[in-house]
């Protein structure tokens, strides 16, 4: 909970402004479809740092770590799904 509460801080710049409108659902589904790409990058990093450090520390910042790599790995996906959608309407 904390990871996304401290991306939405940003994203609204301290909640100052409000998110910008909703993606096109083409957009939507071809980043949906990227999505495997975010889960493995969020699990391999659970798992990176389950091994690298002390059991205690990895269950307090392994999840959160995770949920930040999702969420950036996410944003990613939509602008690479966003860029594809451009493309295709280009031509």
């Amino acid at each position: 909970m904390a990871s996304f509460a401290v991306i939405e801080t940003m994203i609204t710049r301290g909640f100052k402004r409000q998110p910008k409108d909703q993606e096109a659902t083409e957009i939507v589904a071809l980043g949906s479809s990227l999505s495997l790409v975010s889960i493995a990058l969020a699990v391999g990093t659970a798992w990176l740092l389950a091994t690298v450090l002390p059991e205690a520390v990895s269950w307090l910042i392994g999840p959160f770590s995770a949920s930040l790599v999702y969420v950036a790995a996410l944003g990613a996906e939509m602008s690479v799904a966003r860029r594809i959608e451009e493309a295709r309407n280009i031509e």
